[in-house]
């Protein structure tokens, strides 16, 4: 889908999605992943306030991350805003971003997981915050039954111990 749309070259310049391809994957952990959906589902019945940030918490568990979160695009305003957000960048959890200058926003314009290197170098708000994010794994997930050009639209996204993007994506719609 990266062929229909062009990406202005500050952005191309850190856009390395292709990379995932390439990247090995590690075995799957079939218990441990049933077990975070029992207790996700728990959470929902018993707390459902707390869904997010158990979803947050559960990604960064399960891929090793350093950092976590889920951004929401807020269409009346033009932004994303991130909720839930754990690890090195829990201090900017309600903090926005821009719709058409952000990662988030190209995630949203190609609809599928994309990848970013060093991000900071596109978008000086980043650069601005004192944010250095050696890898950026972004996933759109989709309300079901929502139209998809409208649809509100959250990315979780992970860097593994590395401080490279982990290749764990959570389930489909």
């Amino acid at each position: 889908m990266r062929s229909q749309v062009r990406l202005p070259d500050p952005i191309a310049a850190v856009f390395i999605t292709e990379q995932l391809a390439d990247r090995q994957t590690a075995a799957p952990d079939f218990l441990r992943e049933k077990l975070a959906i029992q207790n996700l589902a728990e959470v929902m019945s018993d707390h459902p306030d707390e869904v997010l940030p158990r979803l947050v918490k559960l990604g960064m568990e399960i891929c090793g991350a350093h950092s976590a979160g889920i951004s929401i695009f807020e269409p009346e305003v033009g932004q994303f805003r991130w909720y839930a957000l754990a690890g090195e960048l829990a201090t900017f959890d309600g903090a926005t971003t821009p719709r058409n200058f952000s990662p988030c926003g190209v995630c949203l314009d190609l609809a599928q997981p994309i990848l970013m290197e060093h991000p900071e170098r596109a978008y000086d708000w980043i650069r601005d915050a004192g944010i250095t994010v050696p890898e950026v794994l972004l996933v759109p997930l989709t309300m079901k039954g929502a139209d998809a050009a409208s649809a509100s639209r959250c990315r979780p996204y992970y860097a593994d111990e590395r401080g490279t993007a982990s290749t764990a994506m959570p389930p489909g719609p």
